[in-house]
């Protein structure tokens, strides 16, 4: 009943205030300001018939008087609602579309790619055991055009052979096996090494486990041990709780009696006067 008494008075005061608020001559201007205004009048008049619902159903058997009162409320609200979006659609501002980028960024300049340069004809040296051929000589201007008399050359260069020496196959084979020795010897290490770290740990682990094999046969001993001590307390607190029982109701009918014995003499006292 508070909250809706809260609420109700509060419902009067924000309507009061609106009704107030939509008699200021600066509704007729237009600009920003009116338009931001005219949004919170709105704002405020959704609150304002939120706390209106509220409070009819709180009112759980309303007087007809009250149904008056809340129907005008209702009436209030909806001429302060029209009247704000009246203003709402003469003074919202008509968006404007931002003006293009694309036409003032400059067209970018396309760069000419350089000619290529003529491969060079020098010769190559070998490096390594590699072999590289000779170059064969280009033709000529004098040796591409015939003279009539000439006859057509028939004859084709051999091409070179590039098959490597045989002391270099060698020196490369050997090479070889050497390299794969010693990765073998390397890996055979490194097994040797994780086995006995291998080893080591199985055997840390064996000594964490006898550990912790006498610790937990110790704490099954103590609760054992207090499993024991527990069952015992219990059925001494079984009998003392009957024991209890029965002096607690000696000492309550001993009680009854004293009190019983005491009324009856003061009222003998009284009466033998």
């Amino acid at each position: 009943m508070a909250h809706s008494t809260h609420d109700e008075i509060n419902l009067v005061r924000l309507i009061r205030r609106l009704e107030k608020s939509t008699l200021d001559p600066s509704w007729s201007n237009n600009g920003d300001d009116v338009w931001l205004k005219t949004l919170g009048t709105l704002q405020t008049v959704k609150y304002a018939r939120k706390l209106l619902k509220n409070v009819e159903l709180n009112d759980y058997d309303p007087a007809l008087k009250n149904v008056r009162r809340y129907n005008e409320l209702r009436m209030t609200l909806d001429r302060i609602d029209t009247f704000a979006k009246d203003v709402e659609k003469r003074v919202t501002p008509v968006p404007r579309r931002p003006e293009p980028l694309l036409p003032h960024i400059p067209i970018p300049e396309v760069p000419q790619s350089p000619e290529p340069s003529p491969p060079d004809t020098t010769t190559s040296l070998p490096q390594g055991d590699e072999l590289v051929p000779s170059p064969m000589p280009l033709p000529t201007t004098d040796s591409l055009l015939l003279s009539p008399s000439d006859p057509p050359s028939t004859t084709i260069s051999p091409l070179p052979t590039l098959l490597p020496a045989s002391a270099t196959s060698k020196a490369t084979g050997v090479s070889v096996l050497q390299n794969t020795n010693a990765l073998h010897s390397e890996l055979s290490e490194q097994l040797a090494q994780m086995a006995t770290q291998l080893k080591r740990n199985a055997l840390h682990f064996s000594d964490s486990l006898s550990a912790d094999k006498a610790i937990v046969e110790e704490a099954q001993q103590k609760i054992e041990s207090n499993f024991d001590f527990m069952r015992k307390e219990r059925v001494r607190l079984r009998d003392f709780r009957g024991k209890s029982g029965s002096t607690t109701c000696l000492v309550f009918m001993s009680v009854v009696v004293v009190t019983a014995l005491f009324i009856f003499m003061v009222m003998l006292i009284r009466l033998t006067r």
